[in-house]
């Protein structure tokens, strides 16, 4: 009987513990002002494969994402928050108007000449600032985690929103294809939505934890 209470006792300092650890983590995200650019919307759908567009699963799991940040006591800004169209320009200016402390933009991948493509992929500016570096590789790392999908192009890239906010810290993810059949079973279903926001969600709290090292 005394056993099981000593191990009672640890296992409430455990969960103390961890709760405790929870509630920090948690408040990491405190006036941090992130920016998500959903990538696509309205006249353009970006890839489409069965009915379902690219557009669509991006601002999906953004407006998952946005919900988690916000509980967390982000400062959360959508370049679009319903399906419509905003150019790469306008996305730009948004970024330096809200001046954020992380722009993440989310894609989805297609590569039709070669349908057995399957990887992750995250981009950032050449010459990216080191909070655009040091989040590209925790992006990276959570995806290849929650989507079990092998690790891709993880570097810089000439995208018009990345070419053109080199001072800022953005990066832009694409973890699933279209193109392959498995990820396109995937990408249909809610379920996937919500493990991507997850993702990111982790990615985005290691990068605002100063004890967490990337290498």
């Amino acid at each position: 009987m005394l056993g099981k209470k000593v191990v009672m006792f640890f296992v409430i300092i455990l969960l103390g513990v961890s709760l405790l650890a929870s509630a920090q983590k948690g408040k990491l995200l405190n006036g941090k002002i992130i920016v998500l650019d959903p990538g696509h919307g309205g006249s353009e759908s970006g890839t489409t494969a069965e009915g379902i567009t690219e557009k669509k699963v991006n601002l999906e799991v953004a407006l998952r994402l946005e919900k988690l940040l916000v509980g967390s006591g982000a400062t959360v800004y959508l370049t679009r928050k319903d399906d419509r169209y905003v150019s790469l320009e306008e996305r730009v200016r948004l970024f330096h108007k809200y001046n954020p402390d992380l722009i993440l933009s989310l894609h989805h991948n297609a590569k039709p000449y070669d349908p057995a493509a399957n990887e992750v992929s995250v981009y950032r500016p050449s010459f990216p600032t080191k909070e655009a570096k040091r989040f590209s590789k925790l992006v990276m790392q959570e995806l290849v985690k929650a989507t079990g999908n092998p690790r891709g192009a993880l570097g810089p890239a000439n995208y018009y929103i990345l070419a053109n906010s080199k001072s800022l810290p953005v990066v832009l993810a694409e973890p699933y294809y279209f193109t392959f059949l498995e990820h396109l079973k995937l990408l249909k279903k809610p379920e996937t939505w919500q493990l991507e926001a997850d993702a990111y969600y982790k990615a985005i709290i290691l990068f605002f934890d100063e004890s967490v090292e990337v290498k």
